[in-house]
């Protein structure tokens, strides 16, 4: 005799879960199996309007776009007994969002029915525990393809098994979710519509004769989200319409306080639904109660968000990307200036050797302020300066202006110390002078050209000229006072440049503090305290590891912080960010004028865009050096001024700055 598998308690159940007004096993057009409950205490405290909301993994059910905008990994977990213990369902619900390829979810979904009374054709009781048990997993996957755009669709497969008997069904759902924020209005936040079609393709079950498929539904959804101080509010609308049945109407609204605490309330067709729930920090309770036809009926979700956020995520990686990408411009810096100081020190070699010693030592000097550790360039300085005042003596003795040649002589000498040269040529001055009969004429003659040194502010040359016009007169009053006056001048500039030095080296810049303690030491070479201070600051130069060219200028990647999106919309930043990269490739083959327009195109829109005021600042400076190694200092002047415009405290290039006005002002002079 065969068994019936009809049990009353078992149709009153799956009548009340799916609302529908046929039997839910049977087999007609338009029966609805008992999932179309919904899961999630939320969703079901709304009265199940939720084709259009977000923010927990089970919503994953009613639309699967809606987990596109999850943005850490969730697990959820729903129960709820139907009326009796006997009677239970629960969901496990679990979403993953990566960082480019979209989300994926998964959910679990089962229905437990104990205690079915089991008759045989004639009626008799043969068994009081038949089970029946309905399972249906969502494999869900859901991609945002547009800043106001998700699509998502879940693979579903359904299980039932009723006594020793069971069955298998397979169907597809798709959705979309359009979402807009209103950045601009102080009540209104968000907005969303959703779209979903469930059972697209419809799981068929067969368990005995007759095959149940689950009808396609299409569900239309509206939700807003409003803000007023600390409260938000959440309206949902949704219009379910099932094939061969009525359409649904579903309505639901939240209520917020700090976003912890929420209270809810809607309508499921004619059914009312309330509920209750709260959060801290990544937990989050929720309760929903529903009053069913055959009695009320209470529903509970607990959900736990962990690890990083989408958001930190990409904040990480774009971090790393970041420093790495540092990395590579800071070596690409250190190569470019190491390949600058290899031309600078070449050309100022080559002008040397050809015995240009005064353009020379320009370069030289260049290469001191950009690397004041460099001691080929130091030694090199001091020498061009030496071989040039020796030149200069020579031309003068051919000439027969002993006194210029002494002059110079005595300043070549304060320079190189051991010279033979340059003292038998002050022999031959002083032989020539003392039988000289125009000693008086020589001496005036000196004694205008040491004035004119004076007034030009050039003091230590003036002094020297004044010194020698009173070894041989040193009754002259004239030469005595400016004598004294540029003294005075010299040992004030000293105590400025002391200063200076000093509060250089206290903010760290041993290079600039280098640069102005050596011109003082050359006005007083016998001065053992500014000496001193040179060694130490040169010690401290070296220990720092600045040594070497632009890594005192360069921050180690590990410093740099993530910049500030200065309120950039993404794709302006993307726009951005490429201009940045093209800027540094152009950087990197030495076009310097080519980067420094593309960077220029970043900083304007951003300045802390990427950290793009280094690189920036660096082309400027390459760009004026090359100038600056041609000879063309006005032009050189004019670059380095625009760094002033992005960084006004680059103490490096106030020197260059100046470096580059003095060498034009002279040259103007010669002229």
């Amino acid at each position: 005799m065969k068994p019936c598998c009809r049990g009353t308690r078992t149709i009153l159940v799956l009548l009340a879960l799916a609302g529908a007004p046929t039997p839910a096993y049977a087999g007609s057009e338009g029966t609805e199996l008992p999932f179309v409950a919904g899961t999630g205490a939320r969703a079901s405290s709304l009265g199940l309007a939720a084709t259009s909301l977000s923010g927990t993994p089970s919503l994953q059910y009613f639309n699967p776009s809606l987990i596109a905008h999850d943005e850490r990994q969730q697990f959820e977990f729903y129960r709820t007994t139907l009326f009796d213990s006997d009677s239970q369902f629960h969901s496990l619900s679990y979403v993953y969002p990566t960082l480019d390829w979209g989300t994926l979810g998964v959910t679990v979904l089962r229905l437990d029915i104990g205690s079915i009374e089991e008759r045989d054709e004639m009626n008799n009781l043969l068994s009081t525990d038949l089970k029946n048990s309905m399972t249906r997993i969502l494999l869900g996957y859901a991609m945002q393809f547009h800043p106001r755009l998700a699509a998502g669709t879940n693979l579903k497969i359904d299980r039932q098994e009723f006594g020793d008997v069971n069955g298998s069904g397979i169907g597809l759902d798709v959705g979309l979710l359009f979402n807009h924020e209103f950045r601009g209005l102080e009540w209104l936040d968000q907005l969303r519509a959703g779209l979903a079609v469930e059972n697209l393709i419809e799981p068929s079950i067969k368990l005995d004769r007759e095959d149940v498929a689950d009808p396609m539904r299409l569900s239309v959804g509206l939700s807003a989200d409003i803000s007023y101080r600390e409260f938000g509010f959440t309206s949902a609308l949704d219009v379910i319409r099932p094939r061969q049945s009525a359409p649904r109407i579903r309505f639901g609204q939240e209520i917020t306080y700090t976003s912890h605490i929420a209270f809810r309330l809607g309508m499921d067709g004619s059914t009312p639904t309330f509920g209750v729930g709260g959060s801290y920090r990544n937990l989050s309770l929720d309760y929903a109660y529903r009053e069913e036809e055959l009695g009320s009926n209470h529903r509970i979700s607990l959900a736990f968000a962990f690890g990083a956020s989408r958001e930190a995520k990409a904040q990480e990686r774009q971090a790393r990307f970041d420093a790495t990408f540092a990395t590579r411009v800071d070596k690409t810096i250190r190569d470019l200036e190491s390949m600058q100081m290899a031309t600078l020190t070449q050309r100022a070699d080559s002008l040397f050797d050809a015995r240009l010693f005064d353009d020379a030592r320009v370069q030289y000097e260049m290469l001191l302020l950009w690397n004041p550790g460099n001691s080929h360039a130091a030694e090199r300085t001091t020498l061009a300066s030496h071989s040039a005042r020796v030149q200069a003596a020579e031309e003068s003795i051919t000439q027969g202006e002993y006194l210029d040649a002494l002059h110079q002589l005595k300043q070549a000498l304060q320079l190189v110390s051991d010279d033979p040269t340059v003292n038998e040529l002050i022999a031959l001055c002083e032989k020539r002078i003392g039988e000289a009969a125009d000693r008086t004429e020589m001496t005036q003659h000196l004694l205008t050209t040491s004035i004119d040194l004076y007034a030009r502010g050039d003091y230590a040359d003036a002094r020297a000229g004044f010194e020698e016009v009173l070894r041989l007169d040193p009754s002259n009053r004239i030469a005595h006072e400016y004598h004294q006056k540029s003294v005075a001048h010299l040992t004030a500039d000293i105590g400025r440049r002391q200063q200076r030095a000093r509060a250089l080296a206290e903010r760290g810049d041993f290079n600039g503090a280098i640069h102005e303690i050596r011109p003082a030491l050359a006005y007083k070479l016998e001065d053992q305290a500014l000496t001193r201070e040179l060694a130490w600051l040169e010690a401290e130069l070296a220990e720092s590891g600045a040594a070497t060219p632009g890594a005192s200028a360069v921050p180690p990647p590990a410093t740099r912080q993530a910049p500030a999106p200065d309120g950039l919309s993404t794709t302006r930043a993307e726009e951005l960010d490429r201009s940045y990269e093209r800027g540094v490739e152009l950087l990197e083959a030495g076009q310097f004028e080519e980067a420094s327009r593309e960077l220029m195109r970043v900083w304007a829109a951003s300045p802390s865009h990427r950290n793009v005021a280094e690189p920036l600042t660096r082309a400027y400076l390459f760009m004026g050096m090359q100038m600056y190694s041609n000879d063309d200092y006005s032009n050189a002047i004019t670059v380095w001024e625009k760094i002033l415009t992005i960084d006004p405290t680059n103490v490096k290039v106030r020197r260059y700055l100046d470096k580059s006005r003095e060498e034009a002002a002279r040259l103007s002079s010669l002229r």
